[in-house]
């Protein structure tokens, strides 16, 4: 969705589009570096979580806002995005694995729903986007479509926060 609103309404020339699209994508996979260690260093894993949904939340508002005429609101949702996705992905993986410490037999069978999440997110998002934003004939509704789903899911780690405190807290006694 990020190229067809580059291409649609920011009218962005291929080569400008194909630059950031890298970046945005190479810097998503750069962030967990950072992300790990203020999981495992810093913040701990489930406050560097909840930090990654605010960023690719206000990431996705900074979309929504954008246009033409407003640039600044595009590269910053883009870069928050990015960042937000690396620190929020690394700590997930970690958190789900730290979830089953105890449980060693139910581990597999976390990392298959988490991961079938995951794949049927990574399916299901572009598709669905890619039709409100042709229905619509606006972009910027699956940005803001987007951020809510992070809204979402600030709810729904707030709904799991004790077995994530926990969680955490096992992990950081170990270290």
């Amino acid at each position: 969705v990020y190229v067809l609103y580059m291409d649609k309404v920011l009218l962005f020339d291929d080569a400008r589009k194909a630059v950031l699209y890298g970046a945005f994508f190479g810097a998503a996979y750069l962030f967990p570096l950072l992300g790990g260690w203020l999981g495992d260093q810093v913040i701990g894993q489930t406050r560097t979580l909840t930090a990654g949904v605010i960023m690719m939340a206000a990431g996705y508002i900074g979309l929504a806002v954008s246009g033409v005429d407003s640039l600044g609101p595009f590269y910053v949702g883009l870069a928050l995005i990015a960042m937000g996705t690396g620190i929020f992905k690394v700590n997930m993986s970690a958190l789900v694995g730290n979830v089953y410490r105890d449980a060693p037999d139910l581990k597999d069978a976390g990392f298959n729903i988490y991961y079938m999440g995951v794949n049927l997110g990574f399916t299901m998002g572009p598709l669905i986007a890619t039709f409100v934003g042709a229905y619509w004939n606006d972009y910027r509704i699956t940005f803001w479509i987007a951020s809510a789903g992070m809204l979402g899911a600030l709810g729904c780690i707030a709904l799991g926060r004790k077995t994530l405190k926990l969680s955490d807290r096992l992990h950081q006694v170990q270290a």
